[in-house]
């Protein structure tokens, strides 16, 4: 059942994106630079903002909750190994099982790239991996300046 006080609409008929990304990378230039580029698409359902935070808590059921009711494709953001933080593969896996596209942004120091990822292929790290990883990553890439 969708919840009554979070609702997401299409802008200018793009559809809704759900942005699973590692906490550690919010409020970076990077993350800035990811939803900028989706924009250009895509409008982007990020669970950064505060009201998303504070309806969902630290529950990522009801982040998938979001994906679930409202989400027409996630993309997902890896760390710079390639290596998938354990709440980002769970929103990835929400979408997977609600049978919407995936895809993955690329990031490098040309730029920013999405291609389609398959859920099938994606092995999290552990939630203590993750936890340790989302503070120490660097999201500096050339292009971000």
């Amino acid at each position: 059942m969708k919840n009554p006080k979070l609702n997401f609409v299409m802008i200018e008929n793009k559809p809704l994106i759900y942005f699973a990304h590692p906490v550690g990378s919010y409020g970076t230039k990077l993350e800035q630079e990811i939803i900028l580029f989706l924009e250009k698409d895509w409008t982007v359902i990020n669970p950064n903002r505060p009201e998303i935070q504070i309806l969902c808590g630290k529950n990522m059921a009801n982040y998938c909750r979001i994906i679930n009711d409202f989400a027409q494709a996630v993309v997902g953001l890896s760390y710079g190994d390639g290596k998938w933080g354990a709440g980002v593969y769970l929103e990835l896996l929400a979408g997977s099982n609600k049978g919407i596209p995936l895809f993955q942004v690329e990031v490098s120091d040309r730029g920013l790239k999405l291609k389609n990822l398959n859920s099938k292929k994606i092995v999290p790290l552990s939630i203590e991996n993750t936890v340790g990883r989302n503070y120490c990553e660097k999201w500096n890439f050339k292009f971000l300046g």
